[in-house]
């Protein structure tokens, strides 16, 4: 998935709860993916663990600060 700001990778994390442990997992989970595989082309975003943060809805537009030409508003699409 391509979010207007970045590429994603979703995986299938089951039924777990919307609460305090499952978001402490996905966090650590996260960091720890960043620890891997972080370097000068790739971030792991490691604050994307809270459950309202975790996915943007193919076909909106990503409007994170002004629209210019180095960073301009785009669509979030599916690959």
């Amino acid at each position: 998935m391509m979010s207007g700001n970045g590429y994603h990778l979703y995986y299938l994390l089951g039924k777990l709860p919307n609460d305090e442990k499952t978001k402490a997992l996905v966090e650590g989970t996260l960091q720890e993916l960043a620890n891997k595989f972080n370097n000068d082309i790739v971030a792991v975003d490691t604050v994307v663990f809270n459950a309202s943060r975790i996915t943007k809805v193919p076909g909106t537009i990503a409007r994170k600060g002004a629209n210019t030409v180095q960073h301009p508003h785009r669509m979030a699409v599916v690959l």
